[in-house]
């Protein structure tokens, strides 16, 4: 047992450790983190594939002029004019069997 002369003494002190105590744990927070990491900028934008992508459409758009340079010259290019004169026969590709006749009606022998 404590006597009331010790009691007296020691309430300060025991009063103000509680102070202290009680204070402490007000002020405590969490140690957990509980918040997502940091994402950089280098890791979340991916340049290289932007790179990639970018050169990717830089060409197509390019084979795409060439495109239409060739399309405008055949466009602007006169056709070239009809050769067959009498109609090409259909033998199944022996073109080069027949060719074509070219009397006139002076060659023909008369009747």
């Amino acid at each position: 047992m404590i006597s009331k002369k010790d009691q007296l003494l020691n309430q300060p002190w025991q009063q103000q450790r509680y102070m202290k105590h009680k204070n402490k744990v007000n002020a405590a927070v969490a140690l957990i983190d509980h918040s997502p990491p940091p994402q950089y900028q280098h890791v979340k934008d991916k340049l290289k594939k932007f790179q990639a992508e970018r050169e990717r459409i830089s060409l197509i758009n390019a084979e795409n002029v060439r495109l239409l340079q060739k399309l405008t010259e055949i466009m602007q290019a006169k056709r070239m004019p009809d050769l067959w004169t009498e109609p090409r026969p259909n033998f199944l590709g022996r073109v080069k069997l027949f060719k074509p006749s070219t009397k006139t009606s002076d060659d023909m022998p008369k009747m």
